[in-house]
């Protein structure tokens, strides 16, 4: 029972760190394109 939990709780754990990453990277996109479209807004 003990080694079903922990076989079960690895592929979880990077799942949810993967998905923390792609959360983060989406954050960093989306902010490089709203200081992009600021940017121009401000030059024109």
């Amino acid at each position: 029972m003990a080694e079903l939990v922990q076989g079960q709780s690895a592929p979880v754990g990077m799942k949810a760190e993967g998905f923390v990453d792609a959360l983060h990277r989406v954050r960093q996109k989306a902010t490089g394109v709203i200081v992009l479209e600021e940017g121009l807004h401000s030059g024109a």
